[in-house]
C-alpha cells in the first residue's frame, strides 16, 4: 500500500483468491462452494471480536449512523 487515493478516471488491476465471473474456465470450484466446505467442517462457527473504533466529537451529528 502507498497511501495514495485511487483516481475515479484511472483503471487499476486487482486480485483476488477465486473468480466470481460465470463460466470461468480451469478455476477451480466456486467461492460458494468453498465457503459450504468449510463451514461443514467446521461446525460452530464464533462470531468475531470486532474491531470498532471510538468516535470522538460526533455527538449529536445527525450524519452519523
Amino acid at each position: 500500500m502507498t497511501g495514495k487515493l485511487i483516481e475515479a478516471h484511472k483503471t487499476y488491476k486487482v486480485a483476488g483468491w477465486v473468480p466470481v465471473a460465470e463460466g470461468s474456465k480451469n478455476a477451480g470450484p466456486p467461492a460458494w462452494e468453498v465457503v459450504e466446505t468449510y463451514l461443514q467442517a467446521k461446525k460452530v462457527i464464533k462470531p468475531p471480536k470486532l474491531n470498532v473504533p471510538a468516535l470522538i466529537g460526533v455527538a449529536g451529528n445527525p450524519g452519523r449512523a
